[in-house]
């Protein structure tokens, strides 16, 4: 008779390991699933004007406009970052913003990348996946 009991208390005690288990494993999928969920978000790149000159500090976000109309406009030359595509964190261009498929670099990093292409007299300034196009000073 003590042997059954003590089987069903073991059997019981089994039981409720599995059980506590599966709730935990459960949890922590559940808990996965949000996380996968909530970095799924979809970001929208605008179109952004610089409306600064040359002195002016192309990543700061207070030098650009999304209406064309308060802008210079972009043309052929290629002397002033004129247009980029980024991200609203507001009002402005969030500069912060990672660049997809790019580990390390962000809006402005690229913005600078072309700044520096301007200021180099032997480099040839290219556009990349945030600075569009260009203009005169």
């Amino acid at each position: 008779m003590r042997t059954i009991k003590s089987v069903k208390a073991s059997l019981f005690t089994l039981i409720f390991a599995f059980l506590a288990i599966g709730l935990i494993a459960n949890t922590s999928v559940m808990n996965k699933e949000k996380a996968v969920k909530e970095t799924a978000k979809t970001v929208v790149l605008e179109t952004w004007y610089f409306t600064g000159g040359e002195s002016d500090d192309p990543t700061d976000p207070s030098n650009y406009t999304d209406d064309p109309n308060q802008a210079p406009l972009c043309n052929e030359d290629v002397e002033v970052i004129c247009q980029i595509s980024a991200p609203r964190n507001g009002t402005l261009p969030d500069m912060t913003h990672p660049i997809s498929g790019k580990p390390g670099e962000t809006v402005a990093t690229q913005i600078l990348e072309a700044q520096d292409e301007l200021n180099d007299p032997n480099a040839i300034p290219q556009t990349n996946d945030t600075v569009k196009e260009f203009r005169s000073k």
